[in-house]
């Protein structure tokens, strides 16, 4: 059972993944017909201040997967109600003085950002705010509930309930937006799918699995221990905040809001890449977790996981990373318009540092269940000091694209070498392996870039269908030179046993 929900939740992963970039893409055009470029830069100010406020969640949700986990790994049932119910007064706790901070929250928004935004653009910024607060607030709670599902590996469902939510935004986003046109339209899709995340996952906590939630089991030496684990999670998730949304705030009291939505296009694109590799890794984090209560047993297993996740990472990676290079102007062109050029620039920035970071971040799971995460906080402190410290004068003098090097060249020093190291001494992963999987994937890389360099120059595209195709045969020759150079030997054969079943099964189809 448990396998299976791993198997069809990892699938079920990359169809949100791929829902949400497809609708994404569809829905950001669709958004610029309505909005005007300042409307939308301004939704984008908005949400880099919110996305802060998540931040108060002190990253809890990831603590309860770790604490619950364990609970159900050892059926200790005492200690998994006690979990469950501090968890849940601590997520409450922190809803409320969300709400008690919405005020100065506001004031603050004033003071910064009055001066670059026009009367109507402040006021709708306000009730932006306050919509974003509400968001949250509801969020919090909502994590409790997600994370019990998470720790019973019920991954089908959870992924589900994203894929519909993926669904729904945007097609909810563009009907409201039809009736009022304005920014703050968006903030209010946002709060209602907040309630609806809530309700669903609390029934089937209730529904399914049965779980109770009471404040009885509540523990302080507990609360205190979750709150200290969590401590570097929410250094780690400032960090995160930082090198996403930063950049965003300077440019939007620098530059104009006009910029930021350039720059926030390229940190759109790269999400998605990021959302792709970090599928996987939340599914295998309830198993990591029961792995490191025996560490010494287990480690030869955890190298076993983290070669095999890698080499999976990888390939896509270098696919989606490769395929961006070749095609990546035409899509843009294709997507928003040709005058949005500087975006591929922009996005090569942020997508080139964080492939090696994405290829090896099954060892962040390794560290956070290993209690050892406060080594990787300390490093990311280090570097988003370095990134605070030069970010006014590079965004003041060069703008989005300085910008988005600044926040590449940090990437590449805190989670490409930084990590590498952590992950070697700390969490005794064999990084040598991990660094002779990912160089055997360059040949098959440019075997695939050479003949689509060729062909782009020869046939231009200036089609969505040119586009398809031209990337179709691109894959087609990746997957070609992955087979033949990247793959095993045992793997060439499995892959061979399978296409032979398939075959056999499609034979018997058409002969019936």
């Amino acid at each position: 059972m448990k396998h299976n929900q791993v198997r069809i939740g990892a699938l079920l992963s990359y169809v949100n993944t791929f829902v949400g970039v497809f609708v994404g893409m569809l829905y950001v055009p669709l958004v610029l017909k309505i909005l005007s470029i300042e409307e939308y830069g301004l939704y984008q100010v908005v949400g880099a201040i919110t996305a802060y406020l998540g931040l108060m969640d002190l990253r809890l949700a990831t603590t309860t997967v770790r604490y619950y986990s364990q609970a159900l790994a050892t059926g200790n049932e005492k200690r998994q109600q006690e979990v469950l119910s501090t968890s849940y007064l601590l997520f409450l706790g922190m809803a409320a003085l969300l709400l008690a901070l919405g005020l100065p929250i506001t004031k603050l928004f004033s003071v910064v950002y009055a001066p670059t935004l026009t009367i109507q653009q402040f006021a709708q910024g306000i009730i932006m705010v306050w919509l974003g607060v509400g968001s949250f607030a509801i969020a919090f709670p909502t994590h409790v509930f997600s994370a019990v599902i998470n720790s019973h590996e019920r991954f089908i469902f959870l992924r589900l309930v994203s894929i519909l939510s993926s669904i729904i935004k945007p097609f909810l986003s563009y009907a409201l937006l039809i009736m009022h046109p304005m920014a703050v339209t968006l903030s209010f899709v946002q709060l209602l799918l907040s309630i609806g995340m809530f309700i669903a996952y609390y029934i089937y906590n209730r529904g399914i699995l049965h779980v109770r939630f009471t404040v009885r089991a509540f523990r302080k030496d507990l609360a205190r221990d979750m709150l200290k684990f969590s401590f570097f999670l929410i250094i780690i998730a400032i960090v995160d905040q930082v090198y996403w949304q930063a950049g965003k705030l300077f440019l939007g009291a620098l530059v104009g809001t006009a910029s930021v939505a350039l720059f926030s296009f390229a940190v759109q694109i790269t999400r998605y890449y990021v959302t792709i590799s970090s599928s996987l890794n939340s599914l295998l984090f309830p198993r990591i977790s029961k792995l490191v209560v025996a560490i010494e047993e287990n480690v030869n297993e955890l190298n076993r996981l983290f070669i095999r996740y890698s080499r999976v990472q990888g390939m896509i990676l270098m696919l989606i990373l490769s395929g961006f290079i070749l095609y990546g102007k035409q899509f843009i062109g294709l997507w928003i318009g040709q005058q949005y050029d500087q975006v591929y620039y922009l996005t090569l920035a942020f997508m080139i540092p964080f492939t090696w970071d994405l290829t090896q971040n099954f060892g962040i799971s390794v560290l956070n269940a290993m209690n050892k995460h406060k080594y990787r906080a300390w490093l990311y402190s280090l570097v988003v000091l370095m990134y605070i410290i030069l970010c006014y004068p590079i965004v003041k003098r060069f703008g989005a694209v300085g910008c988005a090097v600044l926040s590449g060249a940090c990437i590449l020093v805190g989670n490409g070498f930084g990590l590498s190291i952590l992950y070697s001494r700390l969490a005794h992963l064999r990084m040598r392996s991990y660094f002779f999987w990912m160089l055997r994937l360059l040949p098959c890389t440019l075997i695939a870039l050479a003949p689509g360099y060729f062909l782009l120059i020869r046939y231009p595209i200036f089609s969505w269908f040119g586009l398809v195709v031209q990337g179709m045969l691109f894959c087609i020759v990746y997957g070609i030179a992955i087979y033949f150079l990247y793959f095993s030997q045992d793997e060439r054969l499995e892959v061979g046993k399978k296409v032979a079943s398939l075959s056999k099964k499609f034979l018997k189809s058409k002969d019936v």
